[in-house]
């Protein structure tokens, strides 16, 4: 249950205004010092966006700053059941939290599954707890991405993605 309130709220903040995002976020020299697994991440991303033919996304280093800081604190505790979305303004949010040892691109892959229960057309409040991931991945509104991984001591992961601009809006599709 509270995931889907999670979700709803996140998709209700469509119209807040969004953090500043410009051309220098992503220049050839800024994409060079990221972990290749955010490379990856991006990739998998925009061959998931071809698939329903949507353009692909650019990465933004200011939005991977912003979910590279809320993945520390949501990390602190290493707790998983104090997980919580941030409901930061102007941007889409997916989170992904695992026990195990897993990587990054393991948080794609999930949210990716979630497509086996978005049959198109517009997000739903009931469907949103069972597909946003994935119609966040999709939608043609979001231009930008950035992400934010941090690892526990105990081998947990959390991985942060802020999609700008808003892309899940209840009462339309991606």
């Amino acid at each position: 249950m509270n995931g889907i309130i999670f979700t709803l709220a996140l998709l209700i903040l469509a119209g807040c205004t969004a953090p500043r995002i410009t051309t220098s976020d992503t220049s050839p020299r800024q994409q060079r010092t990221r972990p290749v697994y955010i490379d990856s991440m991006l990739q998998r991303h925009n061959e998931i966006r071809a698939e329903v033919g949507a353009p692909p996304l650019a990465y933004s280093d200011s939005l991977a700053k912003l979910a590279e800081r809320y993945a520390q604190y949501l990390i602190q505790d290493c707790r998983p059941e104090a997980q919580e979305h941030s409901y930061r303004q102007g941007v889409t949010e997916n989170l992904y939290w695992r026990m195990f040892y897993i990587t990054p691109m393991d948080a794609v892959e999930s949210w990716y599954r979630e497509k086996q229960f978005y049959t198109g057309g517009a997000i739903t409040g009931a469907g949103a707890a069972k597909y946003g991931h994935y119609t966040a991945m999709i939608s043609r509104r979001s231009t930008h991405v950035g992400f934010g991984v941090e690892r526990c001591t105990t081998g947990s992961i959390v991985v942060v993605a802020y999609y700008y601009p808003v892309g899940n809006i209840l009462g339309e599709s991606p």
